[in-house]
């Protein structure tokens, strides 16, 4: 008897135990839901507030309108509506005075456009904007042409050349191809000139307060030195 009775205390232990462990197991995830539930309940209240700003026009949103994203223009001679969405029936948020700064997103819906006015965003027809070149080309679903610089002449040389191989040797590779194709810049010497245009048909030089001064006369121009570097041509 007093081994069953043992035996019997020992089950019961751990019954007990089996029964507690499952307790803290279900008190755990109760604590779990209530605190992913109290986090819902404040994401949905922020969402609600954020809808209710929105409805309102009065809510603090950032577009994705830094940089390009974005075009500072004026609203056209008739003013413009600034609505809560891309349609003529939508509810108006605010009416904005013809030539009036506005900020314009490029997100278009049909012929409306994101835009803020005033700290409010919004929805205005594009046909209520002053015409503005870059807005043209996006709501046209064109790229604005970038202007580029002028066209660059590529001066090629000869390097196996015993002319290119002299000059390069006394004014380097940059030096030597600019003189074989003829350039002139600010600063070439005596004997770059020459290298470049041969020698000139008559040359005057006179001292001055600068400097000497020198003029190398060519068929086709006149050019000049001041201390034996090129000034102009």
């Amino acid at each position: 008897m007093k081994y069953l009775f043992i035996l019997f205390l020992g089950t019961l232990t751990l019954n007990s135990f089996s029964q507690n462990k499952t307790y803290d197991q279900l008190r755990i995830e109760r604590i779990q839901l209530t605190n992913e539930i109290t986090r819902l309940q404040a994401k949905l209240k922020a969402v609600n507030t954020e809808m209710e700003k929105l409805k309102n026009g009065t809510a603090n949103v950032v577009f994705e309108g830094s940089g390009n994203n974005r075009i500072e223009t004026k609203t056209g001679s008739g003013g413009a509506v600034l609505r809560d969405n891309s349609s003529s029936t939508a509810n108006i948020i605010t009416t904005i005075k013809a030539g009036e700064p506005i900020i314009l997103y490029k997100e278009k819906h049909g012929s409306y456009i994101k835009a803020a006015y005033n700290g409010k965003f919004g929805w205005v027809s594009y046909t209520s904007i002053s015409s503005n070149p870059e807005l043209n080309s996006f709501m046209k679903g064109k790229k604005p042409v970038k202007k580029t610089a002028s066209t660059t002449t590529i001066n090629t040389v000869d390097i196996n050349s015993p002319r290119y191989k002299r000059i390069a040797k006394l004014y380097g590779h940059d030096k030597a191809v600019k003189i074989i194709n003829k350039q002139l810049w600010k600063g070439m010497s005596h004997g770059m000139v020459v290298e470049s245009l041969g020698q000139p048909t008559n040359r005057t030089s006179v001292n001055s307060s600068e400097g000497l001064k020198e003029e190398w006369t060519y068929s086709n121009r006149t050019i000049k030195f001041l201390n034996g570097e090129l000034k102009s041509w």
